[in-house]
């Protein structure tokens, strides 16, 4: 008879292991780092495009861009983050990704503060207050998600 080890005890139980979620947040780095140029990318188009004269522009491009990213993100983290067949069984339902957009809507809320502090009141340039914002909202939307969708 086989004994399980306590790690396998834990992955059954779908209990949280330190290597596990140490993948998955790598995965799910390189994800938001396809996501983020998608994210980006829309942003500087219409920014610099559509909405140039425009003094709310920047903040109208920003919603645009995190849409087009965060769909980008959702399919992406369905296909290379969640490993498990249950985990993306569960991710390709309603459920699953109206909580992921409650999630990301609240880093989409996070991002745009950070614009209109650092762009509206600061002035420093969109570019870098974008950047810089992006950062804290992958940490925040890798632990909601985590919490909440798995």
């Amino acid at each position: 008879m086989k004994t399980l080890s306590e790690y396998d005890v834990m992955r059954k139980a779908g209990q949280w292991t330190p290597r596990k979620t140490l993948l998955e947040f790598l995965r799910y780095c390189f994800v938001c780092g396809f996501a983020f140029i998608v994210d980006f990318g829309t942003l500087i188009f219409l920014r610099e495009v559509v909405f140039d004269q425009t003094p709310w522009g920047v903040y109208v491009a920003v919603v645009f861009g995190f849409a087009a990213g965060h769909i980008t993100n959702y399919l992406l983290s369905l296909m290379f983050v969640f490993q498990e067949v249950e985990e993306r069984h569960k991710g390709w339902t309603w459920r699953a990704f109206w909580l992921f957009t409650v999630v990301g809507a609240m880093g989409a809320g996070i991002t745009e503060l950070g614009m209109w502090i650092g762009y509206g009141i600061f002035h420093f340039n969109y570019i870098f207050v974008k950047l810089v914002m992006a950062g804290i909202v992958v940490l925040w939307n890798f632990i909601g998600r985590k919490l909440v969708v798995s």
